[in-house]
C-alpha cells in the first residue's frame, strides 16, 4: 500500500484544533481517505508506530471518531465526519465553557484578594482587543455616569462598544462629533441609540478620536477605521480635567461631559487647552 502522502498540513492543524494530537490527527485523516484497514496498514499509511497505533486508536474510538469492524484481523473505519466534526465542535465548546467557569471562581478569588499596590496615573494600551477589554472592566465599574465623545470616528468604533456601554445602568450620553456627510454616516445607528447627541463641526479637531469620561477615569484613544491604535488611561485627576477641557472646548457649549460641573472662565479653558493639546500629544508620541 501507498502511504497518504504528501500530508493535508491544514487539515491535520484544524483537526488539532478539535482536540485531536498530531498522531490521532494523522490516524483519522487516514481512515477518512481509506476504510477499512488492520491497525498494521493503519500504522504503516497514517506513519505512526506500531508502538502508539492502539493507544491512538482508542481513543479516536472513544471519541466517536472511528468504528471497529469485528473481523480477524480487528479492522478500524471513519465514521462520517458530518457527524463527527458536529460532536467533537460540542465536545469542545463544553469543554471550553467547563475551564471558563472554573477559572474565573478561581482567578475572581485570588484577583480579589490580591496585594494592592499603587496604581499608575497614567497606562498606555495598543490594538482593538486590549483597549476594548480596559474600556469594560472601566465601564463595568461606574456608579456616577458614563459620557462618551467620538470624534470624526467611524461608526463601526461605535458598534465596537455599543453593547458594553448600553447595559450600563447608570446615566450615559454619547456625543457623535462629525461634519455634516460624517454625521450622515451614523444615521441608522442614531435610531439606536437614545443615549446619543450629534455635533455638527466644521473644523475637526482631531482624525479618528474617542474619549470615554467617567468621574474617576478617562480614556482617550486613537482610532482608524473599525479599529483601536492606541489608548491612554488616565487615573490622574488633575491631567483628567485638562483633557476634559480640552474636548469640550474643542467643540463649544454643546458638549459638556459632566453636567454636574461649572463652565470654567473663557480664559481658563483656552489655558487649559493648550496645555493639555500640549501634554497630549507629547504622551501619544512617546508610546507610538
Amino acid at each position: 500500500m501507498k502511504k497518504v502522502a504528501p500530508w493535508n498540513t491544514e487539515v491535520i492543524g484544524q483537526l488539532k484544533e478539535m482536540g485531536l494530537t498530531e498522531y490521532d490527527s494523522k490516524v483519522y485523516l487516514t481512515l477518512v481517505s481509506k476504510s477499512p484497514l488492520a491497525a498494521t496498514d493503519i500504522s504503516r499509511e497514517a506513519d505512526v508506530p506500531m508502538s502508539k497505533i492502539y493507544g491512538v486508536l482508542s481513543r479516536l474510538e472513544n471519541g466517536g471518531w472511528i468504528s471497529v469492524v469485528p473481523e480477524r484481523p480487528k479492522q478500524y473505519r471513519a465514521l462520517d465526519p458530518g457527524v463527527t466534526i458536529d460532536n467533537a465542535c460540542k465536545q469542545a465548546v463544553e469543554r471550553l465553557e467547563s475551564s471558563r467557569s472554573a477559572l474565573l471562581v478561581s482567578l475572581k478569588e485570588i484577583y480579589a484578594g490580591r496585594s494592592e499596590v499603587e496604581s499608575s496615573e497614567f497606562l498606555v494600551v495598543h490594538g482593538t482587543v486590549n483597549v476594548l477589554n480596559h474600556l469594560k472592566e472601566i465601564v463595568g465599574s461606574q456608579q456616577t455616569g458614563i459620557t462618551v465623545a467620538a470624534a470624526f470616528a467611524n461608526p463601526g468604533i461605535i458598534s465596537r462598544f455599543h453593547d458594553m456601554v448600553a447595559s450600563y445602568p447608570g446615566p450615559k450620553r454619547l456625543y457623535l462629533i462629525n461634519d455634516r456627510d460624517g454625521l450622515k454616516q451614523f444615521a441608522g445607528l442614531l435610531e439606536h441609540l437614545s443615549w446619543a447627541n450629534s455635533i455638527e463641526t466644521e473644523k475637526p479637531w482631531r482624525e479618528g478620536v474617542v474619549f470615554v469620561y467617567t468621574r474617576d477615569t478617562g480614556v482617550y484613544a486613537s482610532v482608524e477605521g473599525d479599529e483601536f491604535r492606541m489608548a491612554l488611561i488616565i487615573r490622574d485627576r488633575s491631567f483628567l480635567d485638562l483633557i476634559k477641557m480640552f474636548v469640550e472646548t474643542s467643540h463649544g457649549s454643546e458638549l459638556q461631559l459632566d453636567p454636574a460641573d461649572p463652565m470654567p472662565s473663557r480664559d481658563m479653558l483656552n489655558d487649559h487647552k493648550a496645555k493639555a493639546r500640549n501634554t497630549l500629544n507629547r504622551m501619544m508620541n512617546k508610546h507610538r
